[in-house]
């Protein structure tokens, strides 16, 4: 079945919670790499959507649809061991990246 939505970059904005500068290659053993996602490069920004896999899973296909638009190079869902959330990789250089032409809600990037 395929479903329709009309997303906003607004919309998604409300899907994730916290944004960090990737440490995946310092702490690989925390998180699982999901079957059919590749190992995160060096570099690029990492965001937290909570425990529910549709959250990650709308925020993949809203970047893959605009890929283009936001020089999207590549992405990886992986899962958090430790804080037992969906994560997703980015292949940005910051979160400003990720949040785009928008007001973002409020989330907090650790540096």
């Amino acid at each position: 079945m395929q479903i329709d939505l009309n997303i906003t970059s607004r919309d998604i904005g409300y899907l994730w919670n916290t944004g960090h500068t990737s440490f995946y290659h310092e702490q690989a053993d925390r998180f699982e790499i999901m079957e059919g996602q590749e190992e995160p490069d060096q570099g690029g920004i990492m965001i937290w959507c909570g425990e529910q896999y549709l959250n990650a899973k709308i925020i993949m296909d809203y970047f893959n649809a605009i890929g283009g638009e936001y020089r999207l190079v590549c992405m990886s869902l992986l899962w958090d061991l430790v804080e037992g959330e969906w994560v997703i990789w980015f292949e940005f250089d910051s979160i400003d990246d990720l949040k785009g032409d928008y007001e973002a809600p409020p989330h907090e990037l650790e540096a």
